[in-house]
């Protein structure tokens, strides 16, 4: 995550208060999955991220001499824009949706 993401999530906050704020944070998260899962797709490299994040996840439970190497080539990039756009229209109408 960016500068500039983090950036909009204060305004978010700010404009929305907490909860709001939290709620835009947690659909974007949402939204971001769901969307990498169909660019990774795209790409032909769902099969590599996936792999990488197998070994994010078992890293930490290896001794220092057996940690599996992570190659920065292989670390992808997606930018959160549409997510937070989506993920702020979740937030809104759900909670208009409840008043």
């Amino acid at each position: 995550m960016g500068g500039g993401d983090v950036k909009v999530f204060a305004a978010l906050g700010c404009l929305g208060g907490l909860m709001l704020g939290l709620e835009v944070l947690l659909y974007t998260m949402f939204a971001a999955m769901i969307v990498s899962i169909f660019i990774l797709a795209g790409r032909g490299q769902l099969k590599l991220v996936l792999a990488n994040v197998g070994r994010i996840l078992v890293n930490p439970l290896l001794p220092k001499d057996k940690k599996l190497r992570l190659e920065r080539r292989d670390m992808h990039q997606l930018r959160l824009g549409l997510s937070i756009l989506m993920g702020t229209a979740m937030a809104i109408g759900c909670d208009y949706a409840l008043v």
